[in-house]
C-alpha cells in the first residue's frame, strides 16, 4: 500500500496506520522523501500521523532519519498544530546525537516549545533538550542557563525533574532543587537581577552558575551547603544569630527583601511545598507582567507587586488579565496600585 492507501483506509485504527507507515519506512517500501513531500501538504491530523511514523520509525532505527528529514523535523518544530510540534521534538530527541553540530534551530524552537501552554508539547521538548545537553558540546554553555529560567515557570514536577536531573549529571555543581528561594528567604524567583541578561545576572540561590560567579553568603553556606536545607525557615535552630540585627537583614537597595521573616515563618507553619506551590503562582503573574506588559521601565515595580502582595490578589490579578484581553499597561498598573492601597503596601524598593 502506498501512503495514500494507507492513510485513507477505514480498516485500520489510527495507531494502526501509524504502525504500518512505520514498518513500510523501515522496509524502505515507503520513500522518506515521499512521506515529507506529503506531509507538507497534508492536513494537520494526517500530518501528525505522518510525523507520528517517522518518530515510531526513528526509535527503531535512528540513522533512518536523513538530513532532509531533519531538516524537515526541526522546520515543524514550530508548526501551528501541537500533535506536530511534540511529535518533530520526540524525534529530535532520538536522532540529536547524529547532528550533534547541527542543533542551533532545533535548540531555538524547542526553547519556545518549552514554554508552550501544552503540557505534551512541554514534555516532548524537555525530552529534546534533555538528550541534547547529555551530549555535553558547547550548546551547554548557552542552554543550560535557559533551561535554569524555563525550571523557574514549569509547573509539572515531572518536567521539571527532567531538566534538573540531567543538569546535575553534567554539572559538577551543587545545585539546590528550589533555588527560586534564596536560603536567606528572599523570594530568588520573583527578583529583577533573575531576570537580568548579562554578567549581573543573578541564577538564584546555589542555582546553575552560581557558585561559579559568586562566593556563597553566610547563609547559604550554613543552611544549604552544611545542613543540606533549602531554607532557613527549615531549621530547627531558626531564627540564629544570623538574624539577630533585624534591620540589617531586612533593609537592601535592590534585592526585595522584605518578606524574608515572613518566608522563613510561612514555610515553618506550613511547609516547604506549600510556600513553593504559592511562588509558583507569584512567578507565573511575574513572567506574564515582564512578557506582554514590559515598557522597559516597570520591572522593578512588576518583581514588587508579585513579591509583596497577598496570594489571593495576586490570583486577582491573574484573573484581570485573563478577562480583559486589551488591556494597557496603564490600566493593568492602576489594578496592581488599587490592592497595593487595600494592603498598605507600598510598590518602592528601599535606599
Amino acid at each position: 500500500m502506498d501512503i495514500t492507501e494507507i492513510l485513507s483506509n477505514k480498516a485500520l485504527k489510527p495507531k494502526q496506520k501509524i504502525e504500518v507507515l512505520c514498518q513500510s519506512i523501515i522496509n524502505k517500501e515507503i520513500n522518506i522523501k515521499d512521506l515529507l513531500a506529503y506531509a507538507k501538504t497534508a492536513k494537520d491530523a494526517e500530518k501528525g500521523t505522518c510525523i507520528e511514523a517517522l518518530e515510531f520509525a526513528s526509535a527503531k532505527d535512528p540513522k533512518i532519519i536523513n538530513k532532509t528529514c531533519f531538516e524537515f523535523v526541526v522546520d515543524h518544530l514550530s508548526d501551528k498544530a501541537p500533535r506536530v510540534k511534540w511529535e518533530c521534538a520526540k524525534i529530535i530527541g532520538n536522532i540529536a546525537y547524529l547532528y550533534k553540530t547541527d542543533l542551533n534551530s532545533a535548540i531555538e524552537n524547542l526553547l519556545q516549545n518549552a514554554t508552550f501552554d501544552g503540557t505534551v508539547v512541554r514534555w516532548s521538548a524537555a525530552y529534546a533538550l534533555v538528550e541534547i545537553i547529555k551530549l555535553e558540546t558547547d550548546y551547554n554553555k548557552k542552554l543550560i542557563p535557559k533551561i535554569n529560567e524555563i525550571c523557574a515557570k514549569e509547573e509539572k514536577p515531572n518536567i521539571k525533574k527532567m531538566y534538573m536531573d540531567v543538569i546535575k549529571k553534567t554539572s559538577d555543581e551543587l545545585v539546590k532543587k528550589h533555588y527560586v528561594l534564596g536560603c536567606c528567604g528572599v523570594d530568588c524567583g520573583l527578583c529583577p537581577r533573575f531576570y537580568t541578561d548579562g554578567d549581573s545576572k543573578c541564577p538564584g540561590c546555589f542555582g546553575l552558575g552560581f557558585t561559579k560567579s559568586r562566593p556563597p553568603c553566610a547563609f547559604a553556606n550554613c543552611c544549604f551547603k552544611k545542613n543540606k536545607l533549602e531554607a532557613c525557615g527549615l531549621c530547627n535552630n531558626f531564627p540564629c544569630n544570623r538574624y539577630e540585627n533585624k534591620e540589617k537583614v531586612l533593609k537592601d537597595s535592590f534585592v526585595t527583601h522584605k518578606k524574608i521573616f515572613q518566608n522563613h515563618y510561612f514555610i515553618k507553619e506550613n511547609g516547604l511545598n506549600e510556600f513553593i506551590k504559592e511562588q509558583k503562582i507569584r512567578i507565573k503573574l511575574l513572567n506574564i507582567l515582564l512578557e506582554k506588559y514590559n515598557d522597559k521601565r516597570s520591572k522593578s515595580y512588576y518583581c514588587l507587586a508579585t513579591t509583596l502582595l497577598k496570594i489571593e490578589n495576586i490570583n486577582g490579578i491573574l484573573k484581570y488579565i485573563k478577562d480583559n484581553k486589551e488591556l494597557s499597561i496603564e490600566e493593568l498598573k492602576n489594578k496592581i496600585n488599587e490592592y497595593a492601597k487595600e494592603e498598605n503596601v507600598e510598590l518602592k524598593l528601599k535606599k
